[in-house]
């Protein structure tokens, strides 16, 4: 089953499919035959996928494994995959492992206006917001300065939101719906008693 499609930002013809076997697909609408590349990126279903904005061929996946993976498929790589399939992988730059943070992890998305970060949410009603330059791999990769958030105790970037806040947020969005359902449903009633009079 087909979980996520996202198009490329930075190349109109490219998009990605993840799905619920784990595996990433990406697609050049120039050729829809086969794949740019098949590949299992996690264990469990990929909830979960999304480019950077900034860096052609970064791209971010999330799955019901608790992982959050960084991918850069500018070189691919040929792999065995566990079903015993050959495919080219994309190289993998980091993994964040949060079964205690956010538990599985069911959305992820790239900031279009903070450069290199990614939030996160999961099973356990948290929003968490990663840093890419906390790792020092991609930091490497990409020419940037590395932010060690051990040393820099007033970096905050890389911070759980507070999961009341969240929930009352949850709430109150709720009940803004609930409200203006209530208000359709009474003006749809009042515009059906017009029509019958």
């Amino acid at each position: 089953d087909i979980e996520c499609i996202e198009f490329n930002p930075l190349n109109k013809f490219k998009f990605m499919v993840s799905y619920e076997n784990g595996y990433i697909e990406e697609y050049d609408m120039n050729n829809l035959t086969k794949p740019v590349f098949s590949f299992e990126a996690h264990k469990k279903a990929v909830t979960g996928i999304t480019y950077s904005p900034q860096i052609p061929d970064l791209f971010v996946s999330a799955s019901l494994d608790t992982h959050l993976k960084v991918w850069d498929s500018s070189s691919l790589t040929e792999s065995i995959f566990s079903n015993g399939k050959q495919g080219f992988k994309p190289t993998m730059i980091a993994d964040k492992f949060l079964k205690k943070t956010t538990g599985e992890l069911f959305s992820c998305k790239f900031a279009d206006d903070i450069n290199y970060t990614v939030a996160v949410g999961g099973s356990k009603g948290e929003l968490l917001l990663w840093q890419l330059e906390e790792s020092k791999v991609f930091c490497d990769k990409y020419g940037l300065k590395w932010i060690d958030p051990d040393q820099n105790k007033n970096y905050d970037k890389f911070n759980n939101i507070n999961k009341k806040k969240i929930l009352s947020n949850r709430i109150k969005f709720s009940k803004t719906v609930d409200t203006l359902s209530k208000k359709i449903n009474k003006s749809n009633k009042q515009n059906l008693s017009k029509k019958t009079n």
